[in-house]
């Protein structure tokens, strides 16, 4: 993916981190796009990651994401690779976005197949 966004926008600033420890300054974006990426964290691991998430967010901060909707974690082979996916229900995914001091603005979900996915949109409130 870098390869591919540095070809079209050499221009751009790309970094390659582990959104598990987030080396960016307190307050330092205005919004995060989790788009099926935070699905692959462990869910020992998932509120850490919101709490980093709130942090280097500014003060009404947007963080936009998508999971696969489901309960517990499961492993499926992708492109020959072996992943893992926690699966999430609504209420506990806003219920662990609200932990990590967000607000839901809005939440739907979508089928496509095999999967039913959810995406949330919320902002910082504390």
């Amino acid at each position: 993916m870098l390869k591919i966004a540095k070809a079209s926008s050499p221009e751009g600033n790309f970094i390659w981190m582990d959104m598990r420890d987030l080396a960016f300054q307190d307050n330092y974006f205005d919004g995060i796009w989790a788009m099926a990426s935070f699905l692959n964290i462990k869910k020992i691991d998932a509120q850490r990651v919101l709490i980093s998430f709130k942090r280097v967010l500014n003060k009404g901060g947007v963080l936009a994401m998508a999971v696969k909707k489901g309960a517990g974690e499961i492993h499926e082979n992708e492109d020959g690779e072996t992943r893992l996916f926690s699966l999430y229900g609504e209420a506990e995914l806003e219920d662990s976005l609200e932990k990590a001091g967000f607000r839901v603005i809005e939440h739907f979900t979508e089928e496509a197949k095999p999967n039913i996915w959810i995406s949330v949109v919320s902002r910082v409130s504390k």
